[in-house]
C-alpha cells in the first residue's frame, strides 16, 4: 500500500498492524511523494495519484496501467472519467 503522505497512511498502517495481516508494516517518512522527490530514479514505476486538481504526478515514463476495454497502455487520469483511451470498442 502506498500513500502520498498524511493521515491515511497513519490510519492504514495502524489498521494493518491491528489485524496482523502482514509481518512488517513500514512507513516512508513523508509518504511516497517525498520518496519520489528524493529518489526520482528509485523503484517506483508509473504515475502517482494525488487527491487534488493535478490528479497524477509523473516521475518516470513507465506506463503500468491499461485501457479497461482494449488493453492498450494508458495512464491519462481525470476526475469522473473512466480509465479508457479513445478506442473503438464494441
Amino acid at each position: 500500500m502506498y500513500c502520498t503522505g498524511g493521515i491515511r497512511c497513519e490510519r492504514g498502517s495502524a489498521y494493518l498492524r491491528s489485524k496482523a495481516v502482514c509481518k512488517d508494516v513500514l512507513q516512508l517518512s513523508g509518504g511516497i511523494h517525498k520518496y519520489l522527490e528524493r529518489f526520482p530514479d528509485g523503484f517506483y514505476r508509473g504515475k502517482l495519484f494525488v487527491f487534488d486538481e493535478r490528479y497524477a504526478l509523473t516521475f518516470n515514463d513507465d506506463v503500468i496501467a491499461e485501457c479497461r476495454y482494449c488493453r492498450a497502455p494508458w495512464d491519462q487520469y481525470a476526475l469522473c472519467r473512466p480509465p479508457v483511451c479513445v478506442c473503438v470498442w464494441f
